[in-house]
C-alpha cells in the first residue's frame, strides 16, 4: 500500500477502533439504548457506520459514491457479535482492496457528485471516512455519557 494512503488507513483504523472499543464492552442488551425520542438505538448508530464503510468500500471499487437500498439486516442493530463480525469483514475487505490499488492515489479519482462534490482521490475518501466515523465518535458519547455506560481504556487520552 502507498505510504501516504496507509497512514490515512492506520489513522481511519485508530478512530474507528475507539468506537469498536465501546462496541465490544456492550451486551446486546445496551444496543436497544437510546438518548431521546426519535433517536434511534445505539444499535442503529453501529450499524448506520457498518453501511457508511460498506458504501465507502463500494465506491473505491467503482470509483462512484452510489447509495444502494440498505443490503444489512436492521436486526444486525440488536447483536454485538454480528456488528463486530461486519466490521471485521470489512476492515479486511478494504485493507485487501488499497493494497491491490497500483495507481497513485492521488490519481485515483472517486466521483462525488451524489453529495454534490465534484470529485475526490482515494486518500480524501478515506479522510472522508475517517471523519464519518469521528462524527459517530461524538455521538456515540452522548449514548454513553447518557445512559452511564463506562468508557473503555482506549478513550482516556480523550479524557473519558
Amino acid at each position: 500500500m502507498n505510504k501516504q494512503l496507509n497512514y490515512h488507513f492506520q489513522a481511519w483504523k485508530f478512530h474507528r477502533g475507539l468506537a469498536l472499543d465501546i462496541l465490544k464492552s456492550l451486551n446486546d442488551e445496551q444496543l436497544k439504548l437510546t438518548v431521546g425520542k426519535n433517536m434511534g438505538t445505539l444499535g442503529q448508530q453501529f450499524r448506520h457506520i457498518a453501511k457508511i464503510e460498506l458504501e465507502y468500500l463500494d465506491a473505491i471499487k467503482s470509483k462512484k459514491i452510489d447509495p444502494k437500498p440498505d443490503r444489512l439486516d436492521k436486526s444486525l442493530s440488536e447483536s454485538r457479535d454480528a456488528l463486530l463480525e461486519v466490521f471485521s469483514k470489512t476492515e479486511q475487505e478494504l485493507a485487501e482492496l488499497l493494497n491491490s490499488i497500483d495507481q497513485d492515489p492521488e490519481n485515483y479519482i472517486i466521483d462525488w457528485t451524489h453529495w454534490d462534490i465534484k470529485e475526490m482521490n482515494l486518500i480524501d475518501h478515506i479522510k472522508a471516512l475517517a471523519d464519518h466515523n469521528n462524527l459517530h465518535n461524538g455521538e456515540i458519547i452522548v449514548y454513553a455519557k447518557t445512559n452511564n455506560i463506562p468508557f473503555p481504556k482506549s478513550w482516556e487520552p480523550w479524557g473519558l
